[in-house]
């Protein structure tokens, strides 16, 4: 089974057992950006250099590790209540095991962050809310001579803080702002252990939706980790736009057919605007 076939059958899963989850979170995420008040709307944009190191033990025991560049489109809607953020990012790595096998790595996804301050100033202090990851990565190495294409697709939800702590330096409006979250609970689908397709393909006599339930495994503490912590700093132009100078780092662990591990640095460069 190639790449391409492994795309297929996650666009079949989408219609199957993900549908219904799918047809839930827009009405979910719509009524969480419901607001009322004064609305402050920013859209940003980032690019950055990405340093990853990541272990699959369906490709080798060994780790590669290596750098990388990555995008990242954010949208942000802040009322007198709340503050939603939806970042969609896109990442491309090469990375390389100690005796010179590489390994490219692509991801895609969207991150989205509720915070809650009612009754407290948006701008400044720590606000708790919950996030919502939803992550594909592909990673190919063409030294393997079967099952080169490797995948995984994560849905997961947890609790979320942001600090915001505003300053002036030399008559400049400047803040530093610092986000981390935990994923707890959600779902998994990844390449088994002995080839590139779920395992729940591997079962020739089962068929149908049968093979989604098979495929996709639970994420929950002890299963599977996830974290990431996101602080930067921003500067206030005289037109109101700000430039951000930032960081973002993220761990997982995926326990399934085989243990997954990923480990993310990425310092970015980004660019604010109010809309």
């Amino acid at each position: 089974m190639n790449a391409v076939r492994v795309f297929k059958d996650i666009n079949v899963f989408h219609s199957g057992f993900h549908t219904r989850c799918i047809l839930l979170m827009p009405l979910f995420f719509l009524y969480s950006f419901i607001g009322v008040g004064q609305v402050n709307k920013r859209l940003e944009l980032n690019a950055g250099l990405l340093v990853s190191a990541e272990r699959d033990p369906g490709f080798s025991p060994l780790l590669f590790a290596g750098t990388g560049i990555s995008g990242y489109a954010a949208y942000s809607r802040e009322t007198e209540a709340k503050s939603n953020l939806v970042d969609v990012f896109y990442a491309r790595s090469s990375l390389n095991n100690r005796f010179g096998s590489g390994m490219d790595v692509h991801s895609a996804g969207i991150m989205v962050f509720h915070f809650f301050h009612d009754g407290k100033e948006p701008g400044k202090g720590l606000h708790w809310g919950w996030s919502n990851n939803n992550e594909f990565s592909l990673r190919n190495n063409e030294s393997v001579n079967n099952f080169n294409n490797r995948f995984d697709y994560v849905t997961s939800f947890g609790p979320a803080a942001r600090f915001r702590h505003p300053f002036t330096l030399f008559g400049r409006s400047f803040s530093i702002q610092a986000i981390a979250h935990m994923q707890l609970l959600g779902f998994v689908m990844q390449s088994s252990y002995v080839s590139q397709a779920p395992k729940g393909y591997e079962v020739e006599t089962v068929g149908g939706l049968d093979i989604f339930r098979r495929s996709v495994e639970w994420f929950y503490p002890g299963r599977a980790w996830n974290i990431g912590v996101w602080p930067r700093l921003q500067y206030q132009l005289e037109t109101g736009n700000l430039l951000s100078l930032g960081y973002q780092y993220g761990y997982s662990r995926l326990d399934g057919a085989h243990r997954l591990t990923k480990s993310r640095g990425n310092w970015y460069l980004g660019i604010q605007a109010g809309l």
